[in-house]
């Protein structure tokens, strides 16, 4: 639960970092600097939401099992935690991808 907790307070607080930024007139396109931390914190932003979500349909699982855990319950949780780290996977490269392209258009 704690994990839990503490995921919700961090995208909070990215939130806010965010609200603050634009309230100084920094956002997404301002340069390339801001650009690149705001797409950076937006996709651990979504690597933590996901986390949040995969955490939470697990736990529920084992609630609603009442401690007695299947080999169908864990199947299907390595399944979904298998999807978030494909998720992980998919965001790296994209990350990547934005990294090449603002490296080309800024003709470095």
């Amino acid at each position: 639960m704690a994990t839990l907790a503490l995921g919700f307070v961090f995208v909070a607080g990215q939130l806010e970092a965010w609200r603050q930024l634009a309230a100084q007139g920094l956002y997404l396109a301002t340069n390339p600097n801001s650009s690149f931390y705001y797409v950076l914190t937006a996709m651990h932003g979504l690597h933590v939401l996901a986390g949040i979500v995969a955490l939470a349909l697990v736990m529920g699982r084992i609630v609603a099992s009442r401690g007695r855990v299947s080999k169908e319950y864990v199947r299907s949780d390595r399944d979904v935690l298998a999807f978030h780290g494909s998720f992980v996977a998919l965001s790296a490269a994209c990350f990547a991808h934005e990294i090449v392209g603002v490296s080309k258009w800024e003709g470095l």
